[in-house]
């Protein structure tokens, strides 16, 4: 590894002097980035499907240790999404194999977990929403003012 590279994962937290891995900082940058890359699929087409689609895709990447493709897969997804840019900890991240390896991985489980997440409350509106199509079709209440 060149000393450029590095400095630019000691600089993201991804290593320290000695080149061993920070694996909580690790972790953090990648629930901050899949986040926002999630945030980036929706916001370009309010599309749940293309999120779990893209999602699934990413977790056969990951069964398979495709890791390096898992990068460039997210980071084309997120240009196409934002209309350019990177995510930056995920680029710094591929610098090194043993970062990348634990990024795309933590990467994965927390988008997993975002796209679950996201499931689960559009099945809550939809109960509620039936709930409240049922409630609506009832006798209506009639309010009399207190004097």
């Amino acid at each position: 590894m060149n000393q450029v590279d590095k400095e630019l994962l000691i600089s993201k937290g991804f290593m320290n002097e000695q080149e061993r891995v920070n694996d909580v900082e690790i972790q953090v940058s990648a629930l901050m980035e899949s986040t926002v890359f999630a945030g980036s699929i929706l916001d370009n087409n309010l599309d749940l499907s293309k999120l779990m689609a893209v999602s699934l895709y990413i977790e056969e990447l990951a069964s398979k240790k495709n890791y390096l493709h898992i990068h460039l897969y997210v980071q084309r997804c997120f240009g196409d999404g934002r209309f350019g840019g990177e995510l930056d900890g995920f680029y710094a991240a591929s610098l090194h194999e043993e970062v990348l390896e634990g990024y795309a991985l933590y990467f994965t489980l927390y988008l997993r977990k975002i796209v679950s997440e996201i499931n689960e409350a559009r099945k809550k509106i939809r109960e509620y929403q039936g709930l409240l199509d049922l409630m609506a079709r009832e006798k209506p209440v009639e309010y009399v003012p207190v004097n």
